[in-house]
């Protein structure tokens, strides 16, 4: 029969809890980066509401978490044309991306609609 003293027993335990967390992510996450590209090559373009563009990424994410704390859905867009746009809604609908302006405009003055090819 094996013997295995305490420390042996953490170490074993957390590789083991780091194996699951990392099979859990790896079932779990959907890949964002392969349905960006079949957009993209269907040339179907996509709709977000957008409340904010930033020159610099940690603003954008500072304003993302603001936005999260308040109750917001919010992503920030992958940078394009110099820009980190954070986002609180999309759509490959511009009418469904037009009703949810309409219902954040009030909460939100300074929101606007960016197309994403």
């Amino acid at each position: 029969m094996f013997k295995l003293d305490t420390n042996t027993l953490l170490v074993l335990g957390g590789v083991l809890i780091l194996l699951m967390i990392g099979l859990y992510k790896m079932t779990n996450e959907s890949p964002s980066q392969p349905s960006q590209k079949l957009n993209q090559s269907s040339h179907q373009p996509i709709y977000h509401l957008v409340v904010g563009s930033y020159l610099n990424e940690e603003f954008a994410l500072n304003q993302s978490d603001k936005l999260l704390q308040k109750g917001f859905g919010s992503i920030v867009l992958p940078l394009e044309n110099g820009y980190y746009r954070v986002s609180i809604f999309s759509d490959s609908s511009k009418e469904e991306c037009e009703r949810a302006k309409s219902s954040f405009k009030e909460e939100i003055p300074k929101i606007w609609i960016y197309q994403q090819d």
